[in-house]
């Protein structure tokens, strides 16, 4: 078998929320073209905060992926990469949705880090999805993670393959 690799669901209902980032951002570049001597720095620290929240809107979401290889679930995030031996591994699609953000990243189209979840018998996940809903539970190593692949039947199917546990 060869690694293959999994895209996270495209993002939906969300359009809200990044045209509050667009927007935001655009309000505090627009705000460095008033010459306000006394606040010069803290517009320097708005402008860069701003740019900076751009970027991770930008490149966070298209760092998410699930690759199967031969015996690993591979979840890649933009700053991490966690490897889950598919031996090791229970899936499950789940009606579950994430609930609390406990730590970590909640942008549109990417959600990571620990949130709440109150469905099939799980009090907490680690999230590495492009929605907050209609995912893909994976168990493993005494975590529960949530996961979003834009073809869920798809994945569970060639996780069994590669030897995880999967439940209908």
């Amino acid at each position: 078998m060869s690694d293959l690799l999994f895209l996270p669901a495209p993002p939906r209902g969300q359009s809200g929320l990044r045209w509050i980032v667009v927007l935001s951002v655009v309000l505090v570049a627009a705000s460095a073209l008033f010459p306000v001597p006394e606040l010069s720095s803290v517009r320097f620290l708005g402008v860069g905060l701003a740019l900076w929240l751009s970027a991770l809107a930008w490149f966070a979401p298209r760092r998410l992926r699930y690759t199967l290889q031969d015996d690993a679930l591979l979840i890649q995030t933009l700053f991490s990469v966690t490897r889950l031996p598919t031996r090791h591994i229970s899936a499950w699609r789940t009606r579950g949705g994430l609930g609390l953000k406990v730590g970590g990243t909640g942008l549109a189209g990417y959600y990571t880090g620990y949130y709440t979840f109150n469905a099939d018998e799980i009090k907490t996940v680690m999230a590495a999805s492009s929605n907050t809903s209609d995912g893909v539970i994976v168990q493993a190593e005494g975590k529960a993670y949530f996961l979003t692949p834009a073809d869920p039947d798809a994945f569970l199917e060639e996780l069994a393959r590669r030897g995880a546990r999967v439940r209908p």
